[in-house]
């Protein structure tokens, strides 16, 4: 069992991690459609990382007996004014 801050801890940080996922997966998409590609491609990588992220801190907080909870999925911008801007 976990304390009650550590499990408001973890749940947060779940949040913070699919927050990152969906950024990233927006970055790449634009950057995708700009013609981009190899930016895309690492923005790719960050989303699959933060998603990473998010499954282990998930799993982590259930072989402990408790709930991680999947976050709601916000909708990140999907416009960018340059490549600069991404970073």
């Amino acid at each position: 069992m976990l304390s009650k801050n550590i499990l408001n801890a973890l749940n947060n940080q779940i949040v913070k991690e699919g927050d990152a996922a969906q950024i990233y997966l927006a970055m790449a998409s634009w950057a995708e459609k700009e013609g981009y590609d190899g930016i895309a491609e690492w923005f790719y990588a960050q989303h699959l990382e933060e998603i990473e992220h998010m499954l282990k801190i998930i799993k982590y907080v259930n072989e402990r007996g408790e709930h991680g909870i999947v976050p709601k999925i916000e909708q990140p911008p999907s416009d960018f004014k340059s490549v600069y801007s991404l970073f």
